[in-house]
């Protein structure tokens, strides 16, 4: 008996609430998003690279945070020149440009924020001033692609797809060309169109078919799709290119979603040779097992990672999941209730526990812990999710709702926000269920003694 699966957990079906949710954190479903944020394009031309130099530092931690140690003035005010284009707010734009020059920033910043500008005024502006930056001013094709990505990585997105179409047909450099489709890839897939970005990994690879930020896309697009064939052909060939471990983490989860676990476990082998305490590789050796019909290795494997890290609240987490599925909820409540006591506010096992006790359908307790997690992280949009599914079990859908605007409030970032806002959405308009309450959020309870779920209500693609 095993609830949820890797595809769904993948394909947005899942909001991480799911009792499966504790191994998705070990697979870090956005690396692939990382590894193109992180991938910059590669000049092999003899020119002067200081349009390069100049920004990693403000482009590798945006924000007031990354102002520590030392870094520039104008990093900060950079920052602020950013927040202001990006919400349409062109003239407190230009008078923060303004300030910055007056700090002597650099050429390449200078250059990023009159790009950024004539991305808002318009493709005749932008057109112009890529011209004089390649011709004038001995600019590339590459550093003007470079200087897109520092609009994307700055938070400026609205300004990156404006930007590639009007200077797109200027690039000539196949490989500048190849970089600006999978830049373009990378943003549909930020905003949750697996099927554009596709269509852009597919323009780009027809370019430069080696191109590891396009074979990235494909892959990780096609896994959003439910296509881990395509996905894990095109992961094995960017693997071929680099040896970033993003790509062998992907590989990995293609290998459990198509149930290849012999695959899958040499692979986690392999790394745990490098970092033999890595709880995260721990876990998913232990979920391995488990979906390869091993629960007798399973268990033994998590006992034996329980004696070594005892107040490890992600390995306890995995014997929760291993008994629970074994036909023993009540072993489980007591193990994860046993680690509460001796740490009460761990938000991560007290989220686990309710959606346990959600599963086991007592409601009212699922609650007091989820709303303890909440307590404990409230920035964490999962602690809402579950709580609100037992405010709508009992037909408290203002409840749930409230709940949820306050978890959009907290989120930590504007994608938790978004996730819970569309969730909102589909609660204030879904119809009752047949008891005359609200379907809950999360797929129906699974019977411990069945496996089966009792209903299909709740089940949202």
């Amino acid at each position: 008996m095993c609830i949820g699966n890797f595809g769904e957990l993948f394909r947005g079906k899942s909001y991480g609430f799911l009792f499966l949710a504790w191994f998705v954190m070990a697979l870090i479903p956005a690396m692939a998003a990382d590894t193109l944020q992180n991938t910059e394009p590669v000049c092999t031309e003899d020119h002067d690279h200081s349009a390069h130099a100049a920004l990693p530092p403000v482009a590798a931690e945006p924000g007031p945070g990354s102002i520590q140690g030392g870094a520039p003035v104008w990093a900060l005010e950079l920052q602020k020149f950013f927040d202001h284009i990006s919400s349409g707010r062109i003239e407190a734009s230009a008078l923060a440009q303004k300030e910055i020059l007056k700090l002597d920033p650099g050429k390449a910043v200078c250059d990023l924020m009159s790009i950024s500008m004539a991305s808002v005024q318009g493709p005749p502006e932008l057109k112009a001033l890529a011209e004089r930056l390649t011709t004038a001013e001995n600019r590339t094709e590459h550093d003007l692609l470079y200087l897109v990505r520092g609009m994307s990585v700055n938070g400026f997105e609205a300004g990156v797809e404006k930007s590639l179409k009007t200077l797109m047909p200027m690039f000539r450099n196949p490989d500048v060309i190849a970089s600006a489709y999978s830049l373009l890839g990378s943003q549909y897939l930020n905003a949750g169109n697996p099927q554009e970005a596709l269509k852009m990994a597919e323009k780009a690879l027809a370019v430069s078919a080696d191109n590891i930020d396009a074979l990235v896309i494909r892959g990780d697009a096609s896994m959003q799709v439910g296509d881990f064939d395509t996905a894990l052909g095109a992961f094995k060939k960017a693997a071929e290119k680099t040896d970033a471990p993003q790509i062998s983490d992907m590989i990995l989860t293609c290998y459990l979603e198509k149930g290849m676990f012999s695959e899958a476990m040499a692979v986690i082998d392999e790394k745990m040779k490098v970092s033999p305490s890595d709880v995260a590789l721990m876990k998913l050796r232990i979920q391995c097992l488990y979906q390869d019909k091993r629960t007798a290795e399973a268990m033994a494997l998590a006992d034996k990672y329980m004696a070594q890290l005892p107040d490890s609240a992600d390995i306890v987490t995995s014997k929760a999941f291993l008994l629970f599925n074994n036909e023993s909820p009540g072993d489980a409540v007591t193990l994860l209730q046993g680690f509460i006591d001796k740490h009460p506010r761990e938000a991560s096992t007290l989220f686990y526990m309710a959606n346990l006790l959600f599963q086991m359908n007592d409601q009212d307790a699922a609650q007091v812990y989820a709303l303890r997690a909440i307590e404990a992280d409230p920035t964490v949009p999962e602690h809402y999710l579950i709580a609100c599914d037992t405010y709508l079990a009992k037909g408290k859908k203002d409840e749930a709702l409230a709940l949820l605007r306050k978890g959009m409030e907290n989120a930590a970032d504007p994608v938790a926000a978004q996730t819970i806002k569309r969730i909102m959405n589909e609660i204030e308009n879904q119809p009752l269920a047949p008891s005359g309450n609200p379907s809950p959020v999360s797929p129906a309870p699974v019977s411990p003694s069945t496996g089966k779920s009792e209903s299909n209500s709740g089940d949202r693609k």
